[in-house]
C-alpha cells in the first residue's frame, strides 16, 4: 500500500481483530485481513469487521491465490 503506514498486528487485547492496519495522513484508518484461498473467515472475525465498519474505518479481506 503505497504511501501507508502498514501495522502488523501479531497480538492485540481482541482476538479476532484483522492481520494489518494501514494508517495515511488524511484517510480513514484501514483494517486489512489476509487470509490463504482455503481459509475463511472465524465468526469472531466476521463479527469485529462488523464492529470496525460500524465505527467508521476501512476493512479488507485479501485472499490469497496459491501459485504453483
Amino acid at each position: 500500500m503505497k504511501g501507508y503506514y502498514v501495522i502488523n498486528l501479531m497480538k492485540t487485547n481482541k482476538n479476532g481483530i484483522p492481520d494489518y492496519l494501514a494508517l495515511k495522513k488524511g484517510e480513514i484508518p484501514t483494517f486489512v485481513e489476509s487470509k490463504e484461498s482455503w481459509d475463511r473467515l472465524s465468526e469472531l472475525q466476521k463479527y469485529r469487521i462488523k464492529e470496525l465498519i460500524k465505527n467508521g474505518f476501512k476493512v479488507y479481506v485479501n485472499y490469497e491465490e496459491m501459485v504453483l
